[in-house]
């Protein structure tokens, strides 16, 4: 017998200066340049103090007890989107 589960994982589709919070982590959107195709966060977990990174396609980051990968970017005519999945 097999037994198929579900995915666990979902994503997140964010813009600058978008705020999303996980358990006792929040990460912040700084900047979004999708013709380079990377996204500037900020995380805040708990205590600790916090911390900002630029990413790329397929690059992840902790935040929690969480995994946060970039899947991929939008360019609007407005502003740029980024699409995070999130791995538990």
């Amino acid at each position: 017998m097999i037994f198929i589960y579900p995915a666990l994982s979902q994503e997140v589709i964010l813009c600058m200066h978008e705020n999303y919070t996980m358990e006792n982590c929040t990460l912040q959107v700084e900047d979004i340049d999708s013709q380079a195709a990377e996204v500037w966060i900020s995380t805040l977990a708990g205590e600790k103090p916090a911390s900002s990174m630029v990413l790329g396609i397929n690059e992840t980051l902790t935040c929690g007890k969480a995994m946060l990968m970039v899947k991929r970017f939008y360019a609007g005519e407005s502003y740029d989107i980024v699409c995070l999945k999130i791995i538990p």
